[in-house]
């Protein structure tokens, strides 16, 4: 074979390599941008995931924020303020309300009183009542908030200890015994001799029974 002929074998194998290698070279492009698109799509389709979630939260918040007002509207007319309206007057309808174990009527009076007297001294006795009526009335999750919040927010206030002794009962009903026993423990460790002192040894019991009653 001559040297032309073998010079000319060399190129074309040269050349049918690099052509390989560019096609392998394309190929792995080819292959590369449907991953690529694909990942595009992927982080598009969270992004408006996650526009339509808030979206949707937006919408839920005024929904509910139109309830409440609605709600507000109701009770306004139900539950008239008094003709002449200060803290004595506004507060005896709390007491009036509650009296009458109408739970709505506390709250409407109640948080038109908060509204417009938040540092009254009578403050922290409308929503220690509120809480109350909740309990009474079978709702202590609700009443739990309303108690929590004279504590957070009056801890120097005549509802305290009357508040947290609460917490220990809400505890209890919602099942929650540790926290309702700790509770006890420290009215009983912090306020000896107060009314909720002498309240809390049936607590305890209670606490006991319902949690043996609830493990068996």
């Amino acid at each position: 074979m001559s040297d032309f002929s073998k010079k000319k074998i060399w190129v074309e194998e040269a050349m049918t390599v690099g052509l390989v290698g560019i096609f392998t070279f394309l190929g792995g492009c080819a292959q590369e941008a449907p991953k690529a698109d694909a990942g595009r799509l992927l982080k598009m389709s969270r992004h408006n995931r996650v526009i339509q979630n808030e979206a949707e939260q937006t919408r839920l918040r005024e929904l509910m924020r139109h309830e409440r007002d609605n709600y507000r509207r109701m009770l306004s007319k139900k539950f008239p303020l008094p003709k002449v309206v200060n803290e004595e007057s506004l507060y005896s309808e709390v007491i009036r309300a509650f009296q009458a174990r109408q739970i709505d009527a506390v709250d409407h009076y109640a948080d038109a009183f908060l509204e417009r007297y938040p540092q009254s001294v009578f403050a922290d006795k409308a929503i220690y009542l509120k809480g109350q009526i909740h309990l009474i009335l079978g709702f202590p999750a609700e009443a739990l908030r309303e108690f929590e919040r004279v504590t957070s927010e009056y801890p120097t206030g005549n509802k305290f200890v009357a508040a947290l002794f609460g917490k220990g009962v809400c505890y209890r009903k919602l099942q929650l015994y540790q926290y309702a026993e700790k509770v006890m423990d420290d009215v009983r460790r912090d306020y000896p001799g107060s009314p909720e002192f002498y309240k809390t040894e049936l607590e305890r019991k209670l606490i006991k029974v319902e949690s043996e009653t609830h493990e068996s």
